[in-house]
């Protein structure tokens, strides 16, 4: 008989905390955008005059009917930010989406073809992801709105 001093130790695997408090923070955020979004009275755009002081000045924080107050226009800034969370998880799994279809199709369109079309379609593949994002972005735009400032934030 082998006494509880003797036993073998269960091998224990790290909690991964970090892990599961990133995806509740993500989670609770998304949640937070969708929900608000859906069960919000303000529209994000409505300027009202109700949303200034007497002076023509913002509402502060905490402001009743205004938990982050106003902007100089009388909207509400939390129902702004709360429309611009969603625009932008809107913009991410759009471009999630686009990337993952136009990656597949392609990918697919290799495999599946001979000897020129898919090594061919893996040097563009290559070059794609020898670009760095932002220098292609600026660069993009730079033929689009040709204007100083996009070199600057470009560079």
């Amino acid at each position: 008989m082998i006494g509880p001093a003797l036993a073998p130790a269960k091998a224990s695997r790290p909690q991964p905390w970090g892990l599961r408090i990133g995806i509740g923070l993500l989670l609770a955020l998304v949640l937070l955008v969708v929900l608000y979004r859906l069960l919000s009275p303000v529209d994000p755009t409505f300027e009202s005059v109700a949303g200034l002081t007497p002076s023509g000045e913002p509402l502060g924080v905490g402001a009743e009917g205004h938990l982050l107050g106003t902007d100089p226009r009388g909207r509400d800034l939390l129902a702004r930010v709360m429309y611009a969370g969603s625009l932008t998880m809107l913009t991410a799994l759009s471009a999630v989406a686009i990337a993952t279809v136009a990656g597949v199709l392609v990918g697919l369109l290799a495999a599946n073809s001979r000897h020129v079309v898919g090594p061919v379609l893996m040097r563009f593949t290559d070059l794609g992801l020898a670009i760095p994002g932002l220098l292609l972005a600026a660069f993009i735009e730079s033929f689009i709105t040709p204007q100083v400032v996009v070199w600057v934030i470009g560079s």
